[in-house]
């Protein structure tokens, strides 16, 4: 198997729009210990990530639930039931808090750790010359030599 990295996701602390936390430019996972968490199933690679992300600070997350979606996740945390780490949300639901969706939202702030990224790539089975079908070559090669720049302003759109 063959692997090429296309970008390099920033990973965020995601907290409901009150937490003492939101208005915070950065925090560290010590800020967050005790406090319930939100987390992507087990099997999930940013459930590995985030993992790793605890390890590193020396503890162990109080998981308060468990979801198979980000979207789920951030419904939680915009809920007040739990934080999270999650990629940036961009313009998902909760984001913006007004009059009609009460007091439901949730807030990103930027993570302190030299673990908080997640790298996004494409992987393939390596063929014998000439035995690989002539589209799938192209759309790789396409997607490894444009895929880098073409993504970047979209992970930073994101990010905002």
């Amino acid at each position: 198997v063959t692997s090429a990295p296309l970008y390099r996701e920033p990973l965020r602390l995601v907290v409901h729009h009150s937490h003492p936390l939101a208005t915070r430019p950065a925090a560290r996972l010590a800020d967050i210990r005790g406090e319930p968490f939100v987390a992507l199933g087990p099997g999930y690679g940013m459930r590995s990530l985030t993992d790793a992300m605890f390890r590193e600070a020396g503890y162990r997350p109080r998981i308060a639930f468990e979801s198979q979606d980000s979207h789920t996740v951030r419904g939680l945390v915009s809920a007040g039931l739990g934080v999270s780490i999650l990629p940036p949300g961009g313009d998902a639901p909760g984001r913006t808090v007004s009059p009609e969706t009460g007091n439901l939202g949730w807030v990103e702030v930027p993570l302190e750790s030299g673990l908080a990224f997640r790298e996004v790539g494409l992987s393939w089975r390596r063929r014998k010359p000439g035995s690989e079908p002539v589209p799938v070559r192209l759309f790789r090669d396409m997607v490894v030599t444009e895929g880098p720049r073409l993504l970047a302003g979209l992970v930073r759109q994101r990010s905002r």
